[in-house]
This record gives structure tokens, C-alpha cells and sequence, in this order.
């Protein structure tokens, strides 16, 4: 498992920039890009998918007596729209029905005036749940649970771990290279972090992406060079 601090220090190694790598911090000239290219590696093979496995989590939210509208969790990506519930587990759980803000307004907003037992529920253009009917005293003190993506993690401080699984690491250090590779105008660096980078970008796919076993016992697929101009 990688630190921050050790990505750095791996692709310092790697690409054979002068000077000591100590430390994220107050890095100036090619030891500031070190980082810089760790991090924006790491923020775009996160950005890549919204459905990594690494993202997903779990969320639950009390109902409050007369309150439809409520926040999120922090660090949101996207939310798994089919897993809202009310009670999930309970014998009285039942599923809330998502629907998009634009039926809600023009349809169900109208006819759900009154409150009672919230059937559904749907993100307003403010980035906030909201749910109808408008929850009564059976509702309130209930918990909705559901599934969510995170929004990609950043690595900020030494000790920091990417969320990436740590043994595809490596695809952050390649996506790193060839960025250090554009800025030196150097193509057979780059070609070798490309391959690089696409063969273990597709084992982190089918690590971590749903529905892809099948994947991991296919060949690897042909990489094309590319020229660094």
C-alpha cells in the first residue's frame, strides 16, 4: 500500500528528476510537478468511471416530521438511484420510487400536497433529496438507507492513500509518467507508461468495475503506440 509520499518518491525514482523527495509539501520547480502529476493522476483514473467499486458506499438519513427536503452525504459522486428505502431490513420497509426533478415538478409535486408516507423521491437542481409526500408522524424517525458512488478522493498530506486498490497502484504512477513524458516532449517514455498504464488500467477495470469476471480471464487487448509531439 502507497502513500502519497511514496508515489512520489517512486515516480521521482522513476523518471530520474534531480533533487530529494521528502515530502509533499512546499515543492517547488520539477519536484512540485512530481506531485502535481501524482495527484492529477490519481484524481482522473478515479474520474474515469462513476461506478468504481472503491467509491461505492452506504448512506442512511432520519425522516424528520414535515421535512422533504434534505442534503446528501459529503463527498458525494452519484447516487445508485434504485436503492432508496425506508425501513430497509424491517418487516414494514418499503422502496422509495426515484424520479427525475422535471416529473416531480410538473406531476407529483401538484397531486402530493398533503403529507403522509413518502413514496418517492428525487434530486432537485440544488443538489438536495427531497421526498413526497411531505413525511407525517408515522414516517418521522424512520431511516432511509441507499447506495452511493463517492466523488473522487484527493491526496493531499504524506500519509494519504488513494482509494484506488493498492495493488494497481501502479496505474497511478504510469498516468503520472506519460504527463511527465508530454512535458518533456519524450516519446519513448511515454509509449512505455502507456503501455504500461493500459495493461494495469485493465486489470483495475475488471477488479473493480461491476459485472466485469468475465473480463479478467480475457486476453489483454492490442495497445496502439502513440507518438508525444
Amino acid at each position: 500500500m502507497s502513500t502519497f509520499l511514496a508515489l512520489c518518491q517512486q515516480l521521482h525514482s522513476d523518471v530520474g528528476t534531480a533533487g530529494s523527495m521528502t515530502k509533499v509539501s512546499d515543492q517547488t520547480g520539477e519536484l512540485k510537478r512530481i506531485v502535481d502529476y501524482i495527484v492529477k493522476a490519481n484524481r482522473k483514473i478515479q474520474r474515469r468511471k462513476t461506478n468504481w467499486k472503491f467509491l461505492w458506499a452506504e448512506w442512511d438519513y432520519t425522516i424528520v416530521l414535515d421535512t422533504s427536503e434534505f442534503s446528501g452525504p459529503d463527498g458525494l459522486g452519484a447516487f445508485d438511484q434504485e436503492s432508496f428505502w425506508v425501513n430497509s431490513g424491517a418487516t414494514d420497509a418499503r422502496h422509495l420510487t426515484f424520479i427525475d426533478h422535471k416529473e416531480w415538478r410538473d406531476i407529483y409535486r401538484q397531486g402530493y400536497i398533503d403529507s403522509g408516507e413518502s413514496s418517492f423521491i428525487t434530486i432537485k437542481p440544488n443538489g438536495k433529496l427531497a421526498i413526497l409526500p411531505s413525511p407525517d408522524s408515522d414516517d418521522a424517525g424512520s431511516a432511509i438507507t441507499c447506495d452511493y458512488w463517492k466523488a473522487p478522493v484527493e491526496l493531499v498530506n504524506n500519509g494519504d492513500i488513494s482509494l484506488i486498490p493498492s495493488q494497481f497502484h501502479e496505474a497511478i504512477i504510469s498516468q503520472a509518467k506519460m504527463y511527465y513524458a508530454i512535458k518533456k516532449h519524450n516519446t519513448g517514455l511515454y509509449n512505455a507508461a502507456f503501455i504500461e498504464h493500459e495493461a494495469i488500467y485493465r486489470e483495475l477495470k475488471a477488479y473493480s468495475l461491476p459485472g466485469q469476471e468475465e473480463e479478467r480471464k480475457s486476453e489483454a487487448s492490442k495497445v496502439m503506440y502513440a507518438t508525444v509531439v
